[in-house]
């Protein structure tokens, strides 16, 4: 018979254990200071009379101090500084293009429970059920991470995105305002980008019967056709209309049959 599953974002139905560290000694002096009861002193303070009781006893021993608060931190796998190093070593290698996944973001974090010799990897006591509950819990404990598609970038490109690179533009840049004052307005400064539009577009979802394998929808082709598409837009704010490049001899200007406004249509062979 299968086990029951506890849910992951569990509604916490007690008060146990959510009492503050000034709340507890006061209710300890109430008991035993002011010789009133176990019992009367937890109804004064709220905190259940377990916890009170147990409180009381602990401070017999006079010979060792005494913890007035829950120490919920032992069972931590990592500490607090531990975890923050681990999220900035993570958001560091998305930034250089070399994102973790999943899998490999429990490798990373079981290489360094290794090196810090933590006692849960004693005697084989993590498992995988154990590694996507903390997986999911450290996810949820630090909401700048978030698990994204990434984009291709091919490795020239990643490359030459550098400071050295970056400066040498913008120095050239420099050069040509100095030349020419007139270039200084943003009405003269343009920027040419490029994307690619797919001449059969991802159709949306659609109500079928139920059961059914397969789906389909009329489409002008099973594969599309790449298509370059260039926009260019001022330092102003201000666009020119786009520039469709089509993969063929001869451009035909049904081709451009619902485009935006004034787009202009060019064709080569190369595409």
């Amino acid at each position: 018979m299968l086990k029951p599953k506890m849910p992951r974002n569990r509604v916490r139905k007690t008060s146990i254990g959510l009492h503050s560290q000034e709340l507890m000694p006061s209710a300890v002096d109430l008991a035993f200071i002011e010789k009133n009861s176990i019992r009367a002193a937890a109804k004064l303070t709220g905190i259940p009379f377990t916890t009170l009781q147990r409180y009381c006893r602990k401070t017999k021993d006079v010979n060792r101090p005494v913890r007035l608060t829950p120490h919920y931190d032992v069972n931590k796998i990592f500490t607090v500084e531990q975890e923050n190093a681990l999220v900035d070593y993570i958001i560091k290698c998305s930034q250089m293009f070399y994102g973790l996944t999943l899998l490999e973001c429990h490798q990373v974090a079981y290489e360094m429970a290794k090196l810090i010799t933590l006692k849960f990897l004693k005697n084989g006591m993590i498992q995988d059920s154990l590694v996507q509950k903390w997986l999911y819990n450290f996810r949820n404990r630090h909401p700048r991470l978030s698990l994204r598609t990434p984009e291709g970038c091919s490795l020239s490109r990643a490359t030459s995105f550098n400071r050295h690179n970056v400066n040498i533009f913008y120095d050239k840049l420099h050069d040509v305002m100095l030349r020419e004052p007139a270039f200084a307005d943003g009405t003269r400064v343009y920027n040419l980008d490029e994307t690619c539009t797919m001449t059969v577009q991802k159709s949306a979802k659609v109500l079928a019967v139920k059961g059914q394998k397969q789906i389909g929808k009329v489409a002008s082709a099973e594969k599309g056709t790449l298509i370059t598409t260039c926009y260019i837009i001022n330092a102003a704010g201000n666009s020119l209309p786009p520039i469709m490049i089509f993969p063929r001899v001869h451009f035909k200007q049904h081709m451009l049959v619902g485009a935006p406004t004034a787009t202009l249509g060019l064709a080569t062979p190369s595409g």
